[in-house]
């Protein structure tokens, strides 16, 4: 029996179908209709960071600073010429390793405490 209804074809119009099934027509009637986009009264704040990826603008590209050095002691080790950081750690380097890769020449650069 179940070999026989799987045979079985149905031949009805399109239309009258979805007039029949309600679940297809509310499908169709949502394919059809133009979506509006809701409006909301709120805002939100950005920052420029942020904002110029949104909009595709390009970032302010600042100045190279070059190779600012400090000198550091932790514990018993002092190291006179080590590189620094300007973001939000410090990050150190050997004097030795640094004439090995060849960086450049070092310049003074005055460092002020906030």
């Amino acid at each position: 029996m179940l070999e026989v209804l799987k045979h079985v074809k149905i031949s009805i119009p399109f239309l009258d179908m979805i007039k029949k099934v309600v679940a297809y027509m509310k499908f169709l009637k949502n394919l059809c209709m133009v979506k509006r986009r809701i409006k909301l009264g709120k805002k939100a704040f950005l920052t420029e960071q942020v904002n110029a990826i949104i909009e595709n603008k390009a970032l302010i590209k600042y100045k190279d600073p070059s190779y600012p050095t400090i000198s550091v002691q932790i514990g018993d080790s002092f190291m006179e010429r080590a590189l620094l950081d300007l973001g939000a750690s410090v990050n150190l380097l050997p004097y030795s390793i640094y004439k090995q890769v060849g960086l450049g020449e070092f310049r003074l650069l005055p460092l002020h405490s906030p």
